[in-house]
């Protein structure tokens, strides 16, 4: 499709516009966003997943010695959405050394439910160097796991615009 044919296609669309904050309840992983209708039901599906995640596929990748933590720093990475990363005030946060919230952070990382976006400077170096802005890929998962009903502030809306594969490009 040309650039030109996309004003005439979403005039042509009749449906109502859908508010974004159910959009983000509802998150991306296709079973939530598609076929559940209540929040009862995605609540039980993220539960599934994130168990299913925790118990399974992560144990793959490494090995989590506390999951009771793992699961804390999840939802205190979920209660940053869109802040700047400090991994010494995270650790400190939910009782972890640096260094364990570091390795977990790049676990949740490669694992494509975390990212974490590059400061936006013109000199490289220093974009290194500065702290990123932490985002989750999912905003339906995000919510779940920092226990929110609502999507609340910008941070949660530019995180459901983005969407992974947005961020995952741009911090590339």
């Amino acid at each position: 499709m040309r650039d030109e044919e996309w004003p005439n296609l979403l005039a042509a669309d009749d449906a109502e516009p859908e508010d974004w904050r159910a959009l983000a309840r509802r998150g991306g992983f296709p079973t939530p966003a598609l076929h559940m209708k209540t929040a009862k039901e995605r609540a039980i599906w993220f539960d599934g997943y994130v168990r299913t995640y925790l118990e399974r596929d992560l144990q793959d990748l490494a090995a989590i010695s506390s999951l009771p933590d793992f699961r804390r720093l999840m939802r205190a990475a979920c209660l940053r959405l869109g802040q700047l990363v400090n991994q010494t005030e995270l650790g400190r946060d939910v009782g972890l050394p640096q260094a364990t919230v570091h390795r977990w952070l790049n676990l949740l990382e490669i694992s494509y439910l975390l990212v974490r976006l590059p400061a936006y400077v013109v000199n490289r170096t220093k974009r290194l160097i500065k702290a990123p802005k932490l985002y989750w890929g999912d905003t339906g998962l995000a919510l779940f796991l920092g226990g929110q009903d609502e999507p609340t502030g910008a941070h949660t809306w530019r995180t459901w615009c983005s969407g992974p594969p947005r961020l995952a490009r741009r911090a590339a």
